[in-house]
């Protein structure tokens, strides 16, 4: 499938398709609180960036209206497929976690609010959220113009809690609390993915639970898994976390990455590199300049952040994208080019 884009005077948006399907989790237990994220798409590439704080930030122009613009309250930790700025998720200094997953019917509301693309969103909130509350106020003041999917989130903080974030038919749906009985998101809604798990056994009917790759199916063992893990005795590990990544994985799950937001902890591996790597928030600085690692590494070495490395990376991406027939060559330049022109206006 060829993704078609639309430039508009140096203005970039992919029309949606489905790029990738992705799994994302919470486990809470007692005091500990886990995030799970397997990223699942045909490209492999990607970097992991320490974001400082107190830095001004703008969104990359595109759609109509005016583009959001801030200066980041915190440092972050994020993994980015399309270079500087632009996660797939990460956490922040407050243990804030939002990632994403692919969901192709979202629908973005339209209003008057500054623009922001949907990876945006992402260090948007990092940048600026210490826990899900503050995600969430802020949900209505923002309009979401794709350049590349549509997504929905999974948020968590420190504290463990968590909500799904939706948009559908032009409208935010949100998940909390008793409308959130499974911390869970795949590639389905979170209505459907519940009715799918609702007729399944354990959670209210007779289906056996599936071991296939479709969207319900992973949601349905995602959450089995999740269940079965909280109620064993003994503490909530990392590797107990990674073995529920590993049951819900594909034969393109390319990164496997486990939040821990309470210990301020990150631990993830990639595909054809499976030693875990540990990224531990407490021994970072944020009042120094980004710094880049690539994110298959080992161990991670972070460098300074340059635009020729971000060139580099991004020019690996388009080039196996392009390869993959997932966007058309002259397409991809024009988006390419609008990532790496707004990285260097917006400089840090």
């Amino acid at each position: 499938m060829r993704i078609r884009c639309v430039v508009f005077l140096m203005m970039f948006c992919l029309p949606a398709a489905s790029l990738s399907a992705c799994t994302v989790f919470v486990l809470k237990k007692e005091n500990a609180v886990m995030v799970g994220k397997n990223l699942d798409w045909p490209v492999g590439e990607g970097c992991v960036l320490v974001n400082p704080g107190d830095v001004a930030k703008s969104a990359l122009p595109g759609g109509e209206g005016k583009h959001l613009t801030w200066r980041s309250r915190f440092g972050s930790v994020t993994f980015n497929l399309l270079g500087r700025g632009f996660p797939l998720g990460g956490m922040n200094e407050k243990g804030l976690v939002i990632e994403e997953a692919n969901y192709t019917p979202s629908r973005y509301p339209r209003g008057p609010g500054p623009v922001v693309n949907e990876f945006q969103w992402i260090q948007y909130h990092l940048d600026t959220c210490a826990d899900t509350a503050e995600v969430l106020a802020s949900l209505k003041r923002l309009r979401i113009v794709p350049i590349l999917a549509r997504v929905h989130y999974l948020v968590c903080d420190a504290a463990g809690r968590a909500a799904v974030v939706e948009f559908i038919a032009g409208k935010v749906r949100v998940y909390t609390g008793d409308d959130l009985p499974v911390v869970v998101i795949t590639n389905t809604s979170y209505d459907h993915s519940l009715k799918s798990l609702a007729i399944h056994q354990g959670f209210g009917g007779t289906r056996a639970v599936g071991d296939g790759p479709e969207s319900p199916e992973r949601f349905v063992r995602a959450a089995t898994w999740v269940r079965g893990l909280q109620s064993l005795p003994g503490q909530l590990t990392p590797d107990r976390v990674f073995r529920i990544l590993d049951n819900v994985a594909q034969q393109d799950t390319r990164w496997r990455i486990v939040y821990d937001p309470a210990g301020m902890v990150i631990r993830f591996h990639t595909l054809g590199k499976p030693t875990v790597r540990t990224i531990r928030i407490q021994d970072l600085d944020f009042h120094r300049p980004m710094a880049v690692a690539d994110i298959h590494t080992v161990p991670l070495r972070f460098q300074p952040f340059t635009p020729a490395a971000n060139r580099k990376l991004l020019g690996r991406v388009f080039d196996q994208m392009v390869r993959l027939d997932l966007v058309d060559a002259g397409e991809a330049a024009s988006l390419l080019e609008g990532l790496l022109a707004h990285v260097e206006r917006d400089r840090p």
